[in-house]
């Protein structure tokens, strides 16, 4: 696997299902898999209601 490479679920999955089956690469694909995720979480916007926020604290309201 190449760090510079764009990987998918499906990739690593492929990969996993493809190769022989050891427990060294099982623990590598969980790995790569939880990677995956983790960096997605990052990628993801928490998405507030400002506007609301904004009334309840109006200072000149």
């Amino acid at each position: 696997m190449m760090s510079d490479e764009k990987l998918t679920k499906k990739d690593i999955l492929l990969g996993h299902r493809v190769g022989k089956k050891t427990s060294k690469r099982k623990k590598q694909t969980e790995r790569a898999l939880k990677a995956l995720e983790k960096q997605k979480k990052k990628k993801k916007v928490e998405i507030f209601d400002y506007s609301a926020l904004h009334l309840l604290y109006d200072a000149q309201g």
